[in-house]
């Protein structure tokens, strides 16, 4: 019998543009509840084409007793045109992302 394979959460974010001019994005910030006694791992994907096709997935680790519980950061994200947002985990835990 194999394993089981943990449950993978995926959302996307809506394009952000602003007719088709250069935007800056700083920083991209992910909440989300659940347990904060446990450790997770979540990750971003970037599309510059509007979510035709999305870029490596940049992974940040959350560990237990961080000072900011339900708070995720990713910093320097660059600039685009037409962006879209993907994150995703594979936490096998009972969780709300926002």
């Amino acid at each position: 019998m194999m394993p089981a394979q943990p449950a993978s959460i995926r959302g996307t974010a809506p394009h952000l543009n602003a007719e088709h001019k250069w935007m800056k994005h700083k920083t991209f910030e992910l909440l989300y509840g659940g347990p904060f006694d446990t450790a997770r791992t979540f990750n971003l994907e970037v599309s510059d084409d509007g979510g035709f096709t999305f870029h490596n997935p940049v992974s940040v680790g959350v560990g237990t007793g961080s000072l900011s519980p339900g708070r995720a950061i990713w910093r320097r994200c660059g600039r685009s045109r037409d962006r879209v947002y993907r994150v995703s985990t594979t936490d096998n835990l009972q969780q709300w992302l926002g």
